[in-house]
């Protein structure tokens, strides 16, 4: 009975913590007013990105809903419906950050029972620092890899400085700033939810200090701090 006991307080003393940093990430430092992703999508994105706005890789121009291939000169590797239209791609994939939350372990779809019961997933997934918009068959290449170098100059989608090889997302040079702050900003946001190793650690650092934040990066960011609550102080301290 006593083992039961002790173990008992144990798994409370577990909560509790939980508890509080979940606490402590969603008053302090992340997202604090949109409540999950189909609210982002919905009513912030569009406002953020704008109707002029374009595609966050390789920068094609696209309306609401569709890009434009010719504007960028991107070519795709097949005629789905996923390489004409814009989808909205997590910089820091949903799966990396969802992997390190408690709730729904051993339940498929995760995804879905965590934006079921996941307050801070719902916090994290809706994230305006962390989602751009991308072309659909590129976000669906992307998947979860991370980014890096690639030796060479693959060119698998026309004229898009895109690059993709076992496991690893190579981008054009102008947006790995972006890349960084992004990662840098969650990896800060959320304490115990996005880790980044040391060698990411460098290499973000680097991609920081190479491509300095733009003045629409800058607008960006103080459009996403007026909805959201806060701004990414890696974009904003400077």
């Amino acid at each position: 009975m006593k083992k039961i006991g002790l173990i008992g307080l144990i798994i409370m003393g577990m909560a509790a913590i939980w508890a509080l940093m979940i606490k402590d990430v969603l008053s302090n430092q992340g997202n604090r007013r949109v409540k999950n992703y189909y609210q982002a999508k919905a009513y912030y994105l569009p406002v953020i990105w704008g109707e002029n706005a374009k595609t966050f890789y390789y920068g094609c121009s696209m309306t609401e809903k569709w890009i434009n291939a010719k504007s960028c000169g991107y070519e795709a590797k097949n005629d789905s419906r996923r390489s004409k239209v814009r989808e909205w791609e997590h910089i820091v994939p949903a799966s990396r950050f969802g992997a390190l939350i408690q709730e729904c372990r051993g339940v498929k779809p995760r995804r879905a029972c965590l934006r079921k019961k996941s307050e801070i997933f719902n916090r994290m997934e809706a994230d305006l620092h962390n989602l751009v918009p991308a072309v659909g068959s590129l976000n669906a290449a992307r998947r979860n890899f991370s980014f890096g170098i690639i030796p060479g100059e693959i060119r698998d989608y026309g004229d898009c400085d895109f690059e993709l090889k076992n496991g690893i997302v190579e981008p054009r040079e102008s947006v790995r700033g972006d890349i960084a702050r992004a990662y840098l900003y969650m990896a800060k946001a959320y304490p115990g939810y996005v880790y980044l190793t040391a060698a990411e650690k460098i290499k973000f650092d680097a991609w920081n200090k190479l491509d300095p934040p733009s003045a629409e990066e800058r607008s960006s960011n103080r459009k996403i701090e007026e909805i959201q609550g806060n701004g990414n102080p890696f974009i904003g301290d400077r």
